[in-house]
């Protein structure tokens, strides 16, 4: 009788747990910046640049945490 090792799919599990742990910290980084840039810009002490780059990096963090957590489904 032949058994598979299940530690090298325990191994591609554990990562992409980690790298979602890792999108979400980012995207929480992200929602906060933008939450901020938002206060602080009602009185023109940021750019709109600067104000658009936080709302595009926390659309990419986003992103990064539903491409993460796929990979947690398949690696399950």
């Amino acid at each position: 009788m032949f058994q598979i090792d299940p530690r090298p799919f325990q191994a591609l599990l554990d990562q992409a747990k980690g790298q979602l742990a890792q999108a979400e910290a980012q995207f929480g980084k992200t929602e906060l910046d933008v939450k901020r840039f938002h206060a602080v810009g009602q009185g023109s002490a940021i750019s709109q640049q600067e104000l658009d780059d936080a709302v595009q990096a926390n659309l990419a963090a986003k992103a990064a945490v539903t491409a993460a957590k796929a990979a947690v489904e398949q690696a399950h």
